[in-house]
C-alpha cells in the first residue's frame, strides 16, 4: 500500500511576490518660514510607499540645511515616527544670519530604505525681529485691531489658523 501525506494546504494563491521594500514617498509639500530666532519648517509624510503600500512607521526623519543643493551643512534629526503632518521649529538661525540657505528633508522607512530628496526651499535668513511685549487683539467692524508694545523699528505679523502652519501676514514699522 502507498500511503499518500501532506502537509494540509492545497489551495493555489498565486505567484509569490517579492518583499516589500517600504520607501516613503518623497515630501512634496515643505516650507520654512523664519519665526524669532528659529528657522520652522512643515511637511507632510505620505501614508504610502513608492510601491503604493500603506506605510505604518518611519526609521528617521532627517532634515538638511546648507549653502549648497543638496544641502549638507547641518543635520537635524526630526522627531517623527509616523506618516503624517510634521512641523520642526529647532532650527537656530545664528549660524545663517544674512545668507541664502537650502532645506530638504527626507524619510527613512522601517526596513531602512531612504526615501528620495523633499522639494527645496531657499530662504534668505534676516535678523530675528524683536518680540513684542503687552500684545492686544480687539474685534473690530473690519477685522481685528493689534496693539503692542515694543522698541523695535520693524514688526512682522504672523496668523495661524487653528493648529496650522503661521502664515505671513504683513512687515510694519507700526501697530495695525
Amino acid at each position: 500500500l502507498v500511503m499518500l501525506g501532506g502537509c494540509g494546504y492545497v489551495g493555489y494563491i498565486g505567484p509569490p511576490m517579492a518583499p516589500t521594500l517600504d520607501i516613503p514617498l518623497n515630501v512634496t509639500d515643505l516650507r520654512a518660514v523664519e519665526y524669532g530666532d528659529k528657522i520652522q519648517v512643515t511637511f507632510t509624510i505620505s501614508d504610502l510607499t513608492t510601491e503604493g503600500l500603506k506605510l505604518k512607521s518611519l526609521r528617521s526623519v532627517d532634515l538638511f540645511a546648507g549653502l549648497t543643493s543638496p544641502p549638507a551643512d547641518s543635520h537635524y534629526d526630526v522627531p517623527a515616527s509616523m506618516p503624517g503632518p510634521v512641523t520642526y521649529d529647532e532650527i537656530p538661525v545664528q549660524a545663517w544670519l544674512g545668507k541664502t540657505i537650502i532645506l530638504g528633508v527626507h524619510a527613512t522607512g522601517p526596513k531602512k530604505k531612504t526615501s528620495g530628496w523633499s522639494n527645496f526651499v531657499q530662504m534668505t535668513v534676516g535678523t530675528p525681529l524683536q518680540t513684542p511685549a503687552m500684545l492686544e487683539a480687539k474685534n473690530l467692524k473690519d477685522g481685528v485691531g493689534l496693539t503692542w508694545r515694543g522698541t523695535g523699528s520693524k514688526f512682522r505679523v504672523l496668523r495661524a489658523a487653528g493648529e496650522g502652519p503661521l502664515e505671513r501676514l504683513a512687515d510694519t514699522e507700526k501697530q495695525i
